[in-house]
């Protein structure tokens, strides 16, 4: 596994393998990505989609819920960025820029996974809310995704073995991707 670089994150967070095993199987199977739009939801300080962008380029967006993180997308997107133009949107208008023949190729994303049921929340609402996510509200986020992916693009979703086998059967629909990882699979979704 490679090495991740150097980024700004919140106290509240900080960026798991998982991160790192999602990137390297997008690098591992896409050699570029260049006129590509490109999307890493749940995107937290951009770390996923930054990393994939230092090898394989592409023209991405950024969609963080969580406000907290906006200062550290903004900072860690202009490091890794250096001359080359940005901007950040709200999920609106990101949402809102897809209609029509506007939609992303590539859509990536390390989601919130544990459910409330399961686990204990955090003492940290913010650390609760990248970690702890209804089981509604991951099925209905997926489902939004879809609508905003291109007919011939792919989403690339990782997740635990459990919560991933769960989403399958509830969507009916997605290929999970066994990893060498844990018990970490990648839900993989096309609309072809």
């Amino acid at each position: 596994m490679l090495e991740i670089l150097e980024y700004s994150q919140p106290n509240f967070y900080k960026s798991s393998n998982d991160t790192l095993i999602l990137r390297d199987y997008i690098f591992n199977n896409y050699e570029s990505l260049e006129d590509q739009r490109c999307l890493d939801v749940f995107a937290g300080a951009g770390i996923l989609g930054l990393e994939v962008f230092s090898k394989r380029g592409g023209n991405w967006c950024f969609l963080e819920m969580q406000s907290e993180f906006a200062s550290y997308l903004e900072l860690n997107i202009k490091l890794a960025l250096k001359n080359f133009f940005y901007e950040i949107k709200s999920a609106e208008e990101i949402l809102n820029s897809t209609i029509g023949e506007h939609r992303f190729d590539l859509i990536v994303g390390n989601p919130p996974f544990y459910f409330p049921e399961s686990t204990r929340s955090s003492e940290n609402k913010n650390r609760d809310l990248c970690h702890r996510i209804s089981k509604d509200s991951l099925i209905n986020s997926i489902c939004n995704l879809l609508e905003i992916l291109d007919e011939d693009g792919k989403m690339f979703l990782i997740f635990p073995e459990k919560t991933a086998k769960f989403l399958i059967s509830e969507l009916r629909k997605g290929e999970l991707i066994k990893l060498d990882f844990k018990d970490r699979m990648i839900l993989s979704f096309s609309k072809s």
